[in-house]
């Protein structure tokens, strides 16, 4: 790689990478934790964005394809063990506004439909996600999530039952 990688051993390697980054500082082989006695230097100022999730269209939803808990991969999800037997299915999160308004009912199954695609997929409700905002985890070969985008997280939909 054009670096001139002169570690004695794993325990030199792992001291360096303990010096270049904050997070680490204090941390040491088989340590579990940050040395309390060691701070990190880090700085700059947090600078937070506007969070707009409106796109344009025509469709009434704004879906968010995105990750889930427990899943990390597409392994996690074609496995029949481990995490599959927690979260088995692809679920579209709808806020419970939303999903009166359609007379949707949890476990129910709908149409997710954008202009690349359609897919269907049960539905689960929670007010995590605002008004006007569906979310699918991706990873899942069914419903396949990126079958409604063309290489975003986001697009419009419509939601129609089964």
């Amino acid at each position: 790689m054009g670096f001139a990688l002169k570690y004695v051993n794993p325990k030199e390697i792992f001291r360096e990478l303990a010096k270049k980054i904050p997070l680490w500082a204090g941390l040491a082989p088989k340590l579990s934790s940050p040395c309390p006695t060691i701070k990190p230097a880090v700085s700059g100022k947090f600078v937070p964005f506007e969070v707009d999730i409106s796109l344009p269209g025509r469709r009434p939803y704004t879906l968010i394809i995105g990750k889930s808990l427990q899943h990390s991969g597409s392994f996690t999800t074609h496995h029949p063990g481990g995490t599959m037997s927690v979260t088995g299915e692809a679920r579209l999160t709808v806020n419970p506004e939303d999903a009166q308004s359609l007379g949707l009912a949890p476990g129910e199954v709908v149409k997710v439909i954008s202009s690349q695609g359609e897919i269907s997929a049960p539905v689960d409700l929670s007010a995590a996600v605002p008004a006007g905002v569906v979310f699918l985890p991706e990873h899942f070969a069914a419903p396949a999530a990126n079958d409604l985008t063309l290489n975003s997280n986001l697009v419009r939909v419509t939601i129609q039952k089964g």
